[in-house]
């Protein structure tokens, strides 16, 4: 599911969380707590949007790409759906009525992205793996040394996430490869050059931080590889959906 949208949902999700009046009935309080519950849920598997929302006890995880973690994310919306559905909405308050319905539809637009739009068997710059580590050096919201710490343990992780990507991606359209091709050239100059001046603010990390900058430049730069010598030639895809998906 596009990021913007579950954007929108967590924000609904988390004014409903701290925003909403008592809950006047049986059904507005079993909403409030699947409501809670997926919101809990949902973050704690998408590390990379807790810390763009402001969530940073997962500052130091990434998402997980392989198939495994993409099933995760598919029966946590399917299930959460199903318990929406054991909800009887005639018995919820306005407020709450509302939350109901934004959040039925989009995790059916969310099995849709997953069950038919399949983006992650397409397009590689979702792939991107320096916005995991931008995030936690681009916002002053803890002590650098902490979010250095962070951000190493993501970069440890970035071998991962690209051996995922060259395991789901299937004939992309041309114009996402060569942007995720310039995109993984910017994350390996965030990764030797940008982290430095900060690094050089907290200098007990260098030594530690070397063999695992080291680790991931290599890996991206064979990704890099991969994607201009392997992917391009066959990346003969549509980026149009077509009618029928469209629609």
């Amino acid at each position: 599911m596009k990021l913007l949208t579950f954007v929108f949902i967590v924000i609904a999700l988390s004014l409903l969380m701290t925003c909403a009046t008592s809950p006047s009935t049986n059904q507005d309080q079993a909403f409030e707590s699947l409501a809670k519950k997926y919101l809990e849920q949902y973050l704690e598997i998408s590390p990379g949007l807790a810390t763009s929302l402001g969530d940073h006890r997962y500052d130091n995880r990434v998402d997980d790409y392989t198939a495994a973690g993409i099933e995760k994310k598919r029966k946590l919306h399917q299930t959460t759906l199903e318990e929406l559905k054991t909800i009887d909405a005639t018995h919820l308050g306005q407020d709450h009525l509302t939350d109901y319905k934004i959040l039925q539809s989009s995790l059916a637009s969310a099995l849709y992205e997953l069950n038919v739009i399949k983006e992650y068997e397409w397009n590689p710059t979702i792939y991107n793996p320096g916005d995991y580590v931008y995030l936690l050096t681009a916002r002053d919201f803890a002590p650098l040394k902490e979010r250095l710490q962070n951000a190493k343990e993501r970069i440890k992780a970035i071998p991962a996430i690209l051996e995922a990507a060259k395991a789901n991606l299937k004939n992309p359209p041309k114009l996402h490869t060569e942007t995720a091709i310039l995109q993984n050239k910017g994350t390996i100059s965030l990764i030797r050059n940008d982290l430095k001046p900060f690094l050089d603010q907290v200098p007990e990390l260098k030594t530690e931080f070397a063999p695992v900058q080291a680790q991931s430049i290599a890996a991206l730069e064979a990704y890099g590889t991969w994607l201009e010598k392997e992917l391009l030639p066959k990346s003969n895809g549509d980026f149009r959906l077509g009618d029928e998906k469209y629609r």
